[in-house]
């Protein structure tokens, strides 16, 4: 369940939203003002009044723009040093797809979800299931998981297009090692070969940030984990890429 606050003066001025993740943890994101309504402090009733309050004394994430840290600081964030960096790319080929990555149905959902319960910072939430098994089919989008002889699944990943479908987002990207994470993301790109992507990697994983240099990806930005009402774990390393910075940053 996502939860978004807004206020109205005729017009939608500000918004933001909160994510339960489970196990004590909320995702916030999307705060924004419209640039002719800031400093009126309606940003700071949607987000220190009402958005705050639905979080209680849980712990909420965010991932904040630089020019945000010292603000959020004062407002009692922790700001981790954590950064997590979106890169883009074009899609290409890079190289032959294993024959042990497989398209992911419903059929053989929950191999992925066992193995989504080994890296998702808050495993065996029910309403993560359901959320997964929307994810794969959406239009334009592809899931595909390497899955070993065994029947075990080593690494998956999601693609899903923008509204517009001038870009895609690969996310979550979750593997066992960087070459299984190569092997997944040239799966996903092998339908749109040309089109731009992004992918969102925690900097605590350095054998991601290495994959993402690797595969020529340039660097857009990186925004600040900081953190509202204690710690979170760390992001797990099997994590190549997270959901998005914009939903979820695990």
């Amino acid at each position: 369940m996502i939860d978004t606050f807004c206020s109205f003066l005729g017009k939608l001025i500000s918004s933001s939203i909160r994510i339960p993740i489970g196990g004590g943890l909320h995702y916030g994101s999307m705060y924004y003002v419209i640039p002719e309504e800031r400093r009126k402090g309606y940003g700071d009733m949607i987000r220190d009044k009402v958005a705050r309050s639905f979080v209680g004394n849980e712990i909420l994430v965010i991932d904040a723009v630089d020019s945000m840290v010292e603000p959020n600081k004062r407002r009692g964030y922790t700001d981790t040093g954590i950064r997590t960096y979106r890169f883009s790319g074009k899609a290409k080929s890079i190289g032959n797809t294993p024959a042990n990555i497989k398209k992911v149905t419903s059929d053989n959902l929950n191999a992925l979800i066992t193995y989504d319960n080994t890296c998702f910072i808050a495993p065996n939430v029910p309403e993560r299931k359901k959320l997964l098994q929307e994810w794969i089919g959406i239009p334009g989008g592809a899931t595909v998981a390497y899955v070993n002889d065994s029947g075990e699944v080593l690494a998956f990943g999601f693609r899903k297009p923008t509204l517009d479908e001038k870009f895609h987002i690969i996310g979550p990207l979750y593997a066992e090692n960087s070459t299984l994470a190569k092997h997944v993301i040239s799966a996903l790109c092998e339908d749109i070969q040309g089109s731009h992507y992004l992918i969102h990697v925690c900097d605590t994983n350095t054998d991601a940030m290495t994959l993402a240099r690797e595969l020529g990806l340039d660097e857009v930005f990186y925004s600040c984990r900081m953190y509202l009402n204690g710690i979170a774990p760390p992001v797990n390393n099997k994590v190549y890429s997270v959901t998005s910075i914009d939903f979820c940053g695990y």
